[in-house]
């Protein structure tokens, strides 16, 4: 399947696009090829997680810690292998098995999911989390004038700008993701059509965060925010799992 993942580094957040090559035992081999949007050059020890479940050892896990790199000849960026190391705090509808490469979907009763009802729970829940970033980041607007470390002058610009165009992107995302929900919902609708619905770039970056971590810490005193910051990245972590999900939906669709 060449249709990228969503990946993120476990310390920064910071999102990248992978491909899964594939793995064994409790490795993962993946690459992060030239061509992607969103691209990390990553290191042995870097920690990552790849926003999807594989089992291994009888259990799950979606976090890793790259043991090689080596330079992609072909399509340019990194192949790397990762170790797995971290289980997966949430429970997922999809699992992978690194070994045979076989993807697995659940249901909320863990029996086999049908792919369309899967993107529709899918594309509510997508709704949910944004609305719940949109609540935070509500919440903790009135912090901003009391910890920033910039001048009020500044800071008054800084809310109309910055600030504003944070919470509009929040809710434009939160309503790209219900008229989505809103295109699959017909009773006739059929996991074949998929395609032709979500357009996977602009599904993409309706998921990526609108908070950008570099700027946040460089302007605002993150101890004040922090509890605050960490839900939203709970959410964001949904999300990530959500759209690569929904990225295997929409590869077994083409193959349809």
């Amino acid at each position: 399947m060449n249709l990228p993942f969503l990946g993120a580094r476990t310390d920064s957040h910071a999102l990248f696009q992978y491909l899964l090559l594939g793995g064994s035992g409790d490795c993962v081999d993946f690459a992060i090829p030239g061509w992607v949007a969103l691209r990390e050059h990553l290191a042995p020890g870097a920690k990552v997680s790849f926003h999807l479940p594989f089992r291994a050892r009888a259990d799950f896990f979606d976090e890793g810690e790259v043991v090689t790199v080596r330079p992609d000849a072909e399509q340019g960026g990194q192949i790397a292998t990762a170790r797995l190391t971290g289980r997966s705090p949430l429970r997922y509808p999809v699992f992978a098995e690194p070994a045979t490469g076989t993807i697995a979907f659940h249901d909320s009763d863990g029996a086999p999911a049908e792919p369309v009802e899967l993107a529709r729970a899918l594309l509510r829940d997508c709704a949910l989390a944004k609305n719940g970033v949109r609540v935070y980041f509500k919440h903790i607007i009135p912090l901003f004038s009391r910890i920033t470390m910039v001048s009020s002058k500044d800071y008054a610009q800084l809310r109309t700008v910055l600030l504003g165009e944070i919470r509009g992107k929040i809710a434009a995302n939160a309503a790209a993701f219900a008229q989505w929900g809103e295109a699959i919902a017909a009773d006739d609708f059929v996991v074949g059509d998929l395609p032709g619905v979500l357009d996977l770039e602009a599904l993409r970056a309706a998921v990526e965060p609108e908070i950008n971590n570099e700027l946040f810490d460089s302007v605002f005193d993150r101890t004040v925010t922090a509890q605050y910051l960490d839900a939203i990245r709970l959410l964001e972590r949904r999300l990530c799992l959500n759209y690569n999900t929904l990225v295997l939906l929409y590869a077994a669709a083409l193959q349809s």
